[in-house]
């Protein structure tokens, strides 16, 4: 027993475990962001609809991959004009104090621009085409060709080995620090 108050109580064996679903979790997310964010959106969109997703839903999932970049670069822009507004943005306290701001300035700005974007493919016929597209042949460089054979290989690989034994996953003890 680590900590108690009431019938709420961390053990070694639940920390333990807590640790581990979230080391797979976040490899989960980390691999699909992998593959999410190495394809451009044009690429994405033409893929999704190959495989007759609505046009909307193919049109949503692009456009986030697309923002993405959008997004960091309007957070650094709002993290330096705070700098030069005399904010000292390099503590963690003060980035704290400053989030719910940056983040409710960046999602309704987020958000304009996806209505812009939508407003555009609107008018240019984006929901009238019910038909499926054919995939727009987008060759691979070398590096992106291994990366997207050699990722999942790697992940697989990993998994087998975690499971069988062979890399195990750190004990309860060496995780809080030989309690």
């Amino acid at each position: 027993m680590l900590w108690q108050l009431g019938p709420a109580r961390l053990t070694v064996e639940g920390l333990a475990i807590a640790v581990q679903i979230w080391l797979r979790v976040a490899a989960l997310v980390s691999l699909c962001a992998l593959f999410g964010l190495g394809a451009d959106s044009a690429r994405l969109f033409d893929g999704l609809r190959t495989l007759r997703l609505p046009t909307s839903v193919a049109y949503i999932c692009a456009s986030t991959i697309g923002l993405v970049p959008l997004i960091r670069a309007r957070t650094q822009q709002i993290v330096e004009a705070r700098a030069s507004h005399g904010w000292d943005v390099s503590s963690w306290r003060v980035r704290t104090t400053l989030l719910p701001g940056i983040v409710t300035g960046l999602f309704t700005s987020v958000l304009i621009e996806v209505e812009q974007r939508h407003e555009v493919l609107e008018q240019r016929g984006l929901t009238e085409s019910t038909a499926a597209t054919s995939l727009q042949d987008h060759s691979d460089g070398p590096d992106q060709w291994l990366l997207r054979r050699g990722v999942p290989i790697i992940t697989v690989v990993l998994v087998v080995c975690s499971v069988a034994g062979v890399l195990p996953l750190p004990t309860a003890d060496q995780l809080i620090g030989g309690v």
